[in-house]
């Protein structure tokens, strides 16, 4: 078992100061980053970009431009889409498994046709899709698969073989909140293929504009100033988002340096989070809460669990009795609610309605987990006395 090694966050300005006077040349610092993700992955290429949506843009780039679809899952980040459209090709949804929130594989097979460009599998909440289900589809489908591993970078199946070892391109992405972060970052790796990087614009940003952006992002994270915000900044992240710069940049020294930072330490952070995320489930599912399934791959890495409640009602009281003790949980902003159409999928249906998700970091002490205690009592008494 890996040592925890307790890592500082992106608040660490000390750290901040020392990369911006680190005088390693920029190209030299990606050319390190480039040769760990192949150490780490056993890619053929990777390259570094500022966010994983032009990671995922840049994949799109390197599909058949005669082919006009791309299969996604229903239940994932609303910027899935629009980075589609912006690659002038359809989002074509399927389903979920409900066991691990990720693609439904039988559902993809019927979705294939002769216009599908890609297959994208999102490894959700950190959590390894079905390998027995990616391997089928590669031995099924020709084309490209896409493996989004944007917030499960450093996750691995149990037979310890991480994840983007099937698929064609594999994505991460770094921004603050990943697992991984600096403030603005994004990777794609390929595996037997060269990137045709035609579209990357070689332009660098300043680590005085990164400076800047992750003082204005701590601020914002601040709990009080989070909760005064949180509703109009979710109204932004929408199906049909727009934010999505014309140009794809390159990460600047600051993210650069950073980000090599924080991967040398991902498996402390992942083991933290690990018995952090064990114990929570655990508590959940003494009084019948559903999360991810484990028999699918390690318990998720990422920082955000999600559990699914026994019955749709319960959501909002459970919220209420989170927030009551202090603890901040939410329904997850990535489902895709606000299109009836996607309502047709049966297991996304029945799954959507009841999917809380609750944030585990660093800060997380024994404190937290005797108010969870008292929220699960709550709880317990709320469904008691319920007709």
């Amino acid at each position: 078992m890996y040592e925890y090694h307790r890592i500082s966050s992106t608040t660490d300005f000390p750290t901040l100061i020392r990369s911006l006077l680190n005088h390693t040349s920029y190209n030299a610092l990606a050319d390190t980053i480039r040769k760990r993700f192949i150490e780490l992955y056993g890619f053929d290429d990777f390259i570094v970009t500022d966010s994983g949506r032009h990671a995922l843009y840049l994949a799109l780039w390197n599909t058949d431009k005669t082919k006009s679809e791309v299969i996604t899952p229903v239940f994932s980040c609303p910027i899935i889409p629009t980075v589609i459209k912006k690659a002038q090709k359809s989002p074509v949804y399927a389903d979920i498994d409900t066991n691990s929130f990720s693609i439904d594989f039988q559902d993809v097979d019927r979705k294939i046709t002769k216009q599908t460009a890609a297959v994208i599998v999102v490894h959700e909440f950190g959590n390894p899709v079905s390998m027995k289900g990616l391997k089928e589809l590669r031995e099924n489908y020709d084309g490209i698969i896409i493996e989004d591993a944007a917030i499960a970078l450093g996750s691995a199946y149990f037979d310890g073989s991480p994840v983007g070892q099937v698929g064609d391109f594999t994505i991460f992405s770094g921004a603050l909140g990943k697992p991984v972060s600096a403030s603005s970052w994004g990777g794609i790796g390929s595996k037997k293929r060269k990137i045709n990087k035609d579209i990357v614009k070689n332009e660098l940003r300043s680590s005085a504009y990164s400076l800047i952006t992750i003082i204005a992002l701590l601020i914002l994270k601040q709990r009080a100033i989070y909760s005064l915000f949180h509703r109009i900044l979710s109204r932004k992240v929408t199906y049909d988002s727009t934010h999505f710069p014309e140009k794809i940049m390159l990460p600047s020294h600051l993210d650069n340096s950073l980000m090599l930072r924080n991967i040398e330490n991902i498996e402390g952070v992942h083991l933290a989070r690990y018995k952090r995320g064990k114990r929570i489930i655990d508590t959940f599912r003494r009084v019948g809460i559903q999360s991810i399934d484990r028999n699918s791959g390690q318990l998720p890495i990422y920082s955000r669990i999600p559990f699914v409640l026994p019955e749709k009602e319960q959501r909002e009281k459970l919220i209420e009795v989170f927030r009551n003790h202090g603890i901040e949980v939410r329904r997850p902003y990535h489902s895709h609610l606000g299109y009836e159409k996607l309502t047709t999928f049966s297991n996304f249906r029945d799954i959507v309605d009841r999917v809380l998700v609750i944030t585990v970091d660093d800060r997380i002490g024994s404190s937290f987990f005797e108010g969870l205690d008292n929220v699960m009592l709550e709880y317990e008494n709320y469904v008691k006395q319920r007709p």
